[in-house]
């Protein structure tokens, strides 16, 4: 079990073990600062840590903020791979298995996995379906030696007005945890499995904290 990078996070999930763990919600709900404070956490004890950015999104000024004035050294156990496809996506994933045997990683980090799932779904839904469940799998096998964070997507389903996780039926079997979050008028964090609760949250400057009333 490896530190989440937040104390209230810790207590409230009580970390990320050797397993797969999927962080969903919209955006700009702290998909990528939940990433960022659990890579930081590893970087501090000079351990290694793979972050596949699929969108682009990691900001060096963010992580700068997070890490603190002694980001710079962290930088060199960081490795970021920038994906620009879906195949492309799975390639990666595949390697992955060859990086774990060969080098000590503590951490695995694929933000986000649906992007471009979501692009080519529509046209071609076998295809995207089996491409996804082969990632997700990979992964699977992945983090029962390296703890594995993803984060994906959601979108609304009307008919049950309900924020709900990009291909959900085809993923959820391989995550043993499912962390949602959401930005209404307070930030709150569910966790949906292995158990259900939730508490609202801030972001911060520095980090992720538990709103105590």
């Amino acid at each position: 079990m490896i530190n989440t990078g937040s104390k209230d996070l810790d207590e409230f999930i009580g970390g990320y073990g050797n397993h797969l763990t999927m962080i969903y919600g919209k955006a700009a709900t702290g998909k990528t600062t939940c990433c960022m404070l659990a890579a930081i956490e590893q970087l501090k004890q000079n351990k290694k840590v793979i972050y596949i950015d699929t969108e682009n999104g990691f900001s060096l000024d963010r992580f700068k903020q997070l890490a603190g004035e002694d980001y710079n050294r962290y930088l060199d156990n960081l490795f970021i791979s920038k994906i620009n496809d879906f195949k492309n996506q799975g390639k990666k994933i595949k390697e992955l298995m060859l990086f774990i045997e060969k080098s000590k990683f503590s951490l695995i980090i694929v933000d986000t996995i649906g992007i471009y799932y979501r692009r080519i779904v529509k046209s071609h839904k076998d295809l995207a379906n089996n491409m996804l469940i082969s990632q997700i799998k990979d992964l699977q096998e992945i983090s029962k030696k390296v703890p594995v964070i993803i984060t994906n997507q959601v979108y609304n389903k009307i008919d049950i007005d309900e924020e709900v996780m990009l291909a959900y039926n085809l993923i959820e079997r391989y995550c043993s945890c499912l962390i949602q979050l959401n930005k209404n008028i307070k930030r709150k964090i569910k966790l949906i499995k292995p158990v259900k609760k939730e508490m609202f949250f801030e972001i911060e400057r520095e980090g992720l904290f538990k709103v105590r009333r």
